[in-house]
């Protein structure tokens, strides 16, 4: 199901952001702009990964362009990302 939901996006209805919770989200996409919209970053495309701005309007986004799924594991934006987010 999940690949389903992440495939048409989430619905607002069935995944209400918790009022309290700071949202931080990652996504990455393909070098090439034009196979970035269409394809993202090969598994899920950008507008699904962030929530297209309607699910998580005051999220924090970080977007590592030319990183795939596995790109953003070890990346070091990902991580200083991470440990501004946390401290």
């Amino acid at each position: 199901m999940g690949i389903l939901d992440l495939e048409h996006g989430l619905d607002l209805d069935a995944a209400p952001a918790l009022p309290h919770a700071r949202m931080r989200l990652v996504s990455g996409s393909m070098a090439n702009p034009l196979a970035t919209r269409a394809l993202g970053d090969l598994l899920v495309r950008q507008v699904s990964a962030t929530g297209g701005g309607r699910l998580f309007p005051d999220a924090d986004v970080l977007h590592v362009p030319g990183a795939d799924h596995f790109g953003l594991l070890n990346h070091p934006d990902v991580r200083r990302a991470l440990v501004d987010w946390l401290s």
